[in-house]
């Protein structure tokens, strides 16, 4: 059998990165609602909405398009990676389309 662990990492980010943080989080909520409401209104619309893949091709013009370009999530990822090397730990970043429940 395998045994699965998870870790809580608890962090203690300065001002600059909570900053940073907050706009990644603001971001994806923006991104996560817009594309919300926008299957909503359209399935009301016509009965069928966009699938996944057609709103995933969507989000770079609208990053662009509304200015959210300057803090990429990956930068925080970045910045993690390097903390936890730091502390001689180590980090598994799993598949996007991993199930989280």
């Amino acid at each position: 059998m395998k045994l699965l662990k998870g870790y809580v990492l608890r962090m203690y980010p300065d001002e600059k990165q909570e900053e940073l943080i907050n706009k990644t989080f603001g971001c994806s909520r923006f991104i996560y609602n817009y594309f919300l409401d926008d299957k909503i209104k359209e399935y009301k619309e016509i009965g069928k909405s966009k699938s996944a893949y057609d709103q995933i091709k969507l989000i770079p013009p609208l990053y662009v398009a509304k200015g959210l370009n300057e803090n990429p999530i990956s930068e925080i990822i970045r910045a993690l990676k390097y903390k936890v090397v730091w502390n001689n730990k180590r980090i598994i970043q799993i598949d996007r389309y991993y199930p989280s429940s």
